[in-house]
């Protein structure tokens, strides 16, 4: 049960992750013109890199330190 538990999340949130990049970059390149087309890929590249810094200081958060 567990497996799958994880498993589940797992997809949950690589397909959130996806949809949620392709958003950045698709409102990003509706504001632009044409020629600049790369800079809603960056600002996507953006958007994920501050998601994983976040994810990062949760985490860190989130574990317990090590008691010797």
């Amino acid at each position: 049960m567990a497996s799958g538990i994880v498993s589940t999340f797992h997809e949950f949130g690589a397909s959130a992750g996806a949809a949620a990049v392709s958003s950045a970059a698709a409102t990003s390149i509706a504001a632009h013109t044409s020629a600049q087309t790369a800079s809603g890929f960056d600002d996507a590249f953006l958007v994920t890199t501050g998601m994983a810094a976040v994810s990062a200081v949760i985490v860190m958060w989130l574990i317990p330190a090590k008691q010797q």
